[in-house]
């Protein structure tokens, strides 16, 4: 997965996801991952990540896929091209807080969508970040209906 870079100076390090999510349980022991907890965050994470890269392959869509990190720690889960920001949240509910990292991208890079995707159990809007429930956000995903206009 490539880095973005902006204007913000992004930090070079790196994220790493491996092709199949049970791979990197197994290599790290973990057998259990318990809802509400970091480890599940992280999970749910790899998992929506498998899902873009399988959804660009499949469709050969040929925008990258990327993260977007800035020196003072702000950071987006993953960019589709130039316009389309995606922050993925464990959570159950989506505050303000959770949109800061999309919030800071979007005063460097003009973007059509900026999404969280979460257990939220409704689709919302916070300001003008979507909020979008996980199997939600696949189905719009895999009927590329995400992909066409802006919010």
């Amino acid at each position: 997965m490539n880095q973005y870079t902006n204007k913000r100076k992004a930090t070079t390090k790196a994220k790493f996801y491996y092709f199949d999510i049970g791979v990197a349980n197994i290599l790290a022991n973990r057998f259990s991952i318990k809802p509400h907890t970091e480890l599940f965050g992280k999970s749910f994470e790899h998992f929506i990540c498998l899902e873009l890269h399988a959804f660009l392959d499949y469709y050969k869509i040929r925008q990258p896929l990327s993260f977007w990190r800035s020196q003072s720690g702000y950071e987006v889960d993953f960019l589709i091209g130039d316009n389309i920001a995606i922050e993925v949240k464990g959570s159950a509910m989506v505050k303000e807080k959770h949109c800061r990292g999309l919030n800071a991208l979007a005063e460097d890079l003009e973007l059509d969508k900026k999404i969280i995707v979460s257990m939220d159990p409704h689709r919302r809007l916070l300001g003008d970040i979507e909020v979008i429930p996980y199997r939600e956000f696949l189905q719009s995903l895999w009927d590329k209906s995400l992909l066409k206009g802006k919010n």
